[in-house]
């Protein structure tokens, strides 16, 4: 069955992506632009994506779907500070879930922005992300921050969801050793 459905969804993006070959972006409605975004992102063609998003960007602007796509061709292709404007645009627009919560954290993180990081990613947990990596997320912001016990409580807790490795146990070394 997963087959099928990736072949269909394949099918849907081809054809959306043909249709963009006869009528420009300007004229396509904004489910098919999403739809065409969506298509070049599931290709990972963040590019592409995000030319798509700059040719719709004044018309929607207050689109937090739209922004939050920006953001998140911007985060693969590493352009954190920038993508977390579009994050929080589309937070500010009305996108108060985990996800954007959890993608502001990724954004400011990889900016070295960690007190910004760390309130997001405790936000995001806060609405019910309970993806395991969060929490080494928020060890390592609160590493950065000097706040090693905290940190290490983090940390603790990726163990204990079976993480153990170099990469761990080096962090928790180095905030015990930072504590004494």
């Amino acid at each position: 069955i997963r087959g099928k459905k990736m072949d269909k969804i394949s099918k849907e993006y081809q054809e959306i992506i043909h249709e963009v070959k006869i009528l420009p972006v300007e004229q396509l409605d904004i489910k098919r632009v999403e739809k065409l975004i969506r298509a070049y992102i599931a290709d990972k063609n963040y590019e592409k994506a995000l030319e798509v998003l700059r040719v719709v960007e004044d018309r929607e602007k207050d689109n937090p779907s739209i922004n939050s796509e920006f953001g998140y061709c911007l985060v693969e292709l590493k352009q954190f500070d920038e993508a977390a404007k579009y994050f929080l645009k589309a937070k500010n627009q009305g996108r108060e879930d985990a996800w954007i919560y959890s993608q502001l954290g990724w954004s400011y993180r990889n900016a070295e922005k960690y007190k910004e990081a760390l309130e997001a990613y405790l936000k995001a947990q806060q609405l019910g992300d309970k993806v395991a990596w969060k929490n080494a997320e928020i060890g390592m912001c609160y590493k950065e921050l000097g706040k090693y016990e905290e940190a290490i409580e983090y940390f603790k807790k990726v163990e204990s969801l079976g993480r153990k490795d170099s990469w761990l146990y080096a962090n928790m070394f180095n905030c015990l050793k930072a504590l004494k």
